[in-house]
């Protein structure tokens, strides 16, 4: 058709028959000019077959749980697969109720809903070039629409719908909220909350009510079909929303004494398998729990002294005081409890006899305003009705049975009697003492009273000992004194003395003597005993080991252990001689001696009485002889020695001194000469020590050339050379380490040179002179002669064949000069000494002008 807008609408034409429309227009008689091919293109329109089919599904689970504030996944599996013929696609569709809501699709039949409800994944096979699915609206188009448009459906659109689908039904238990009623409620009362978020119940569930113990690990203690439960203890409660399906649950109580996280744990919110839903926040509420606990009434019954007694109770159980509560205690008399006082302590004093309570009051002050007691009136059950527990609205408790005691008038005619102390003093030393006491006066002993002897110490009278006699076994020093006590054991329980805490004036206390109430006796004052108790302690050595110095040494020793000085008693040390049955050396009031031996020493502690002992008597005796003077060693006198003591070994080194077996003495024609020393004193070698023997050169800062054990060497040059004499300890000195060095560095290291190496060495030794003889000397050598040698200090010099003048000298064994005379000598020369001198060895050399002689001479 063709047509001018302006004059024709083509679109009113439809439904109407093209001749109609051909006779509205100018070619058919009308008046429209447009142009109508009437012949047209013929086309034959027939209904075909669709063979596109959609199969059936199945829910992989027909019942899925949803937790709250979360997604669930629901899936189905082909049980009829679906036909899709060529050019069709196929999806899968997510309906919602049973009007078959389209709320989603997949291209598998897989979906995750986010809310409870029943569900069905359909299969849809469809060609996208006669369905177009955009006119789906999710949440608003349903199955039903999409499949009328279907040929199954009486549409006309080839595709296939499951219609039926896999039905899921998503259930959503929600436990909601609840609120307490009152946070903090008293025990006796009750626990009860509301509904605030109203919980979600799917067809077929329940709701019961958990209440758990918050201080508890949660643990559950009751379940309830209503919020409300009996506050029956003090603590933190919650009660929870439990929203369960009893097919799945069949029995909610089996979780009672289990933690509430526990029981979550089996719920799908919880990771578990039963769908349930628990309000683990639940609703706390805190109870506040005074409980007055019980009392232990202390003696009854008790006395009336001078018109009064002391009655008193002890706890049994422990009251319970929440945060803000105070503890009071009410004394009521008679059986009708008429309060007569209010005190802190369980403690109070009474004007008459009768039977009086005591009862134990936790309250809270700005709930219980006491000021409506008035005594001698207002009973104890008055209060009681007022609390909680005694079906009143405060939460307070009284302990209504409390602690009765009995205040009766009773005489008293127990007396204690005295005392008196033998002997003065005691001893304790390295044991124990006893002291002992007798009666002056007797005591009087009632019938069924018992008498038994207190021993206390100090001035503060703490007991430290009872006994049936006053006979007290003591092993340590102090005052002490022996008490009697005439007592009822019906009346007075000992077992409340704590040896070491309990005082005399304590147990006084308890008596009506002492202002108590209990009738007996107790000799306050007693039999005074002095008991001294010295105690050595004992000593270290300073040093284990010492060297003697210029032939003393000092040794000390300090205080490992304290000594023990009773007042008027002092302290001493002694040395003892180790080596010699520990006989005393020397005493003095410092652990420092100083010594001139070597030897093994030992320092003790003495701690004695002047009065008694004199450690200057102690000299001269054997350290076991003074021990047994003494008290720790079987004697009479109060005193301690440490017998082990500080032993200390005290070395002594000593080098002894060498003379010159010959000097000058001349090379022989090798160019060599062997000089040598004798021993005139002997080496001190202690135990362990060694001797050698040290050539130095006396030109050359007595460098050390040589060291060997005997005091023999070679030498190859003329010079002036010395041998000494070394004393040491193999362990402390190397000496071989010392050639090259000179004498006097090597003995700077010895304590005898201000060193610390305990060793010693005679620096002066035997010089000798060794010379490049001539004739002359081999000459004078053959025929010089000396005699008697040994002598008793006359000797006759003879030589033949030597003319000319000579030196006589004579030298002691240090090389001091003691004799020297010139003479002139010729063939025959003889000439007679007297030397008036110390008996020793001496040397006698001849000195020409060409040579040196020297003999050795012994002077007994």
């Amino acid at each position: 058709m063709v047509y001018n807008p302006d004059e024709l609408d083509p679109t009113v034409a439809i439904g109407l028959p093209a001749l109609t429309v051909n006779g509205l227009l100018a070619q058919g008689g009308g008046s429209i000019c447009a142009a109508l091919d009437l012949n047209g293109a013929p086309v034959e329109v027939e209904e075909c077959p669709c063979d596109a089919l959609a199969g059936t599904l199945d829910a992989v689970e027909d019942n899925v749980c949803l937790v709250e504030g979360s997604t669930v996944d629901i899936a189905a599996v082909e049980v009829d697969a679906p036909f899709v013929p060529s050019g069709f696609e196929t999806l899968y569709v997510l309906t919602n109720d049973s009007g078959l809501v389209i709320v989603d699709a997949q291209a598998t039949p897989q979906f995750t809903v986010d809310s409870a409800g029943l569900y069905t994944i359909h299969t849809l096979v469809y060609d996208p070039n006669t369905l177009d699915l955009g006119i789906v609206d999710f949440g608003v188009t349903t199955g039903f629409d999409v499949n009328d448009l279907l040929i199954q459906g009486s549409g006309t659109i080839c595709a296939a719908l499951d219609v039926a689908g896999a039905p899921i039904q998503v259930v959503g238990p929600e436990a909601g909220t609840l609120v307490a009623v009152a946070n903090e409620v008293c025990v006796g009362s009750t626990m009860e909350a509301t509904i605030g978020d109203a919980p979600v119940l799917p067809a077929g569930y329940e709701i019961l009510y958990v209440l758990t113990d918050a201080d508890n690990n949660l643990t559950v203690i009751d379940a309830a079909a209503t919020p409300s439960f009996s506050a029956d203890s003090a603590g933190n409660f919650i009660i929870h929303t439990l929203v369960y399906n009893p097919a799945e649950l069949v029995d909610p109580t089996i979780a009672i004494g289990l933690p509430a996280t526990d029981v979550n744990a089996l719920l799908a919110q919880g990771g578990g398998s039963i769908c349930a839903a628990l309000d683990l926040n639940g609703a706390a509420i805190s109870v506040e729990g005074p409980e007055a606990g019980t009392l232990n009434p202390g003696q009854s019954p008790v006395c009336l002294v001078s018109g009064s007694a002391t009655i008193n109770a002890t706890q049994g159980d422990a009251p319970e005081v929440p945060a803000g509560y105070e503890v009071i205690y009410v004394l009521t008399e008679g059986a009708g409890l008429v309060i007569e006082q209010v005190n802190g302590t369980p403690n109070f004093t009474v004007n008459d006899a009768g039977d009086y309570t005591i009862h134990t009051l936790v309250y809270d002050p700005s709930t219980l305003d006491l000021s409506i007691v008035q005594f001698g009136i207002t009973t104890g059950f008055d209060v009681n009705g007022l609390l909680v527990q005694g079906g009143g609205s405060i939460c307070a408790a009284l302990d209504v049975a409390g602690a009765s005691i009995t205040v009766e008038v009773c005489p008293c005619d127990a007396d204690a009697g005295t005392l008196n102390f033998d002997p003065t003093p005691v001893c304790v030393s390295g044991g124990s003492g006893i002291a002992t006491a007798s009666h002056d006066v007797a005591p009087t002993v009632p019938a069924g009273y018992e008498v038994i002897y207190v021993l206390t110490e100090g001035p503060g009278l703490v007991i430290v000992d009872a006994q049936p006699t006053p006979q007290f076994t003591v092993t340590e020093g102090g005052d002490y004194t022996i008490h009697t006590l005439v007592y009822d054991p019906n009346t007075l329980d000992l077992g409340i003395v704590q040896f070491g805490v309990t005082t005399g004036f304590d147990v006084n206390g308890l008596l009506i003597q002492g202002g108590g109430t209990i009738c007996a006796s107790l000799d306050v004052t007693g039999a005074p005993i002095t008991v001294d108790a010295p105690v050595a302690g004992t000593l270290v050595a300073t040093a284990a080991v010492t060297c003697l110095d210029n032939g003393s040494a000092e040794i000390s020793a300090s205080a490992v252990t304290a000594p023990q000085v009773p007042a008027g008693y002092a302290v001493y040390y002694v040395l003892t001689d180790a080596d010699n049955n520990l006989v005393v050396l020397n005493a003095s009031p410092n652990p420092t001696f100083t010594v001139v031996d070597a030897g093994n020493y030992i320092i003790h502690t003495l701690v004695y009485d002047p009065l008694t002992l004199d450690p200057a008597d102690a000299l001269g005796l054997e350290a076991a002889t003074v021990n047994g003077l003494l008290v720790q060693g079987g004697g009479a006198i109060c005193a301690a020695l440490d017998l082990v003591g500080a032993s200390i070994l005290v070395e002594g080194p000593e080098s002894g001194s060498l003379t010159a077996d010959a000097s000058p003495i001349c090379l022989n024609e090798q160019g060599e000469a062997v000089i040598s020393a004798t021993e005139n004193f002997a080496p001190e070698v202690p135990a362990g020590y060694l001797v050698l023997y040290v050539l130095t050169d006396a030109d050359n800062n007595l460098e050390i050339l040589d060291a060997t054990t005997s005091p023999e060497f070679t030498v190859n040059a003329e010079g002036n050379y010395i041998i000494h004499t070394l004393v040491y300890d193999p362990n402390t000195l190397t000496p071989t380490t010392a050639i090259g060095l000179p004498a006097l560095d090597v003995n700077a290291l010895l304590v005898q040179g201000g060193g610390s190496i305990c060793a010693a060495l005679d620096l002066t030794g035997a010089p000798i002179e060794v010379v490049n003889c001539t004739g002359i000397q081999e000459t004078l050598e053959a025929n010089f002669n000396i005699y008697p040698n040994p002598s008793n200090g006359q000797f006759v010099i003879e030589t033949s064949d030597v003319d000319g003048l000579a030196q006589i000298d004579v030298l002691d064994a240090t090389g001091r000069l003691i004799y020297s005379e010139g003479v002139a000598m010729s063939n025959g020369f003889r000439k007679e000494l007297n030397l008036d001198v110390a008996r020793g060895t001496y040397l006698v050399m001849i000195t020409t002008d060409d040579a040196v002689v020297t003999r050795k001479i012994q002077i007994n």
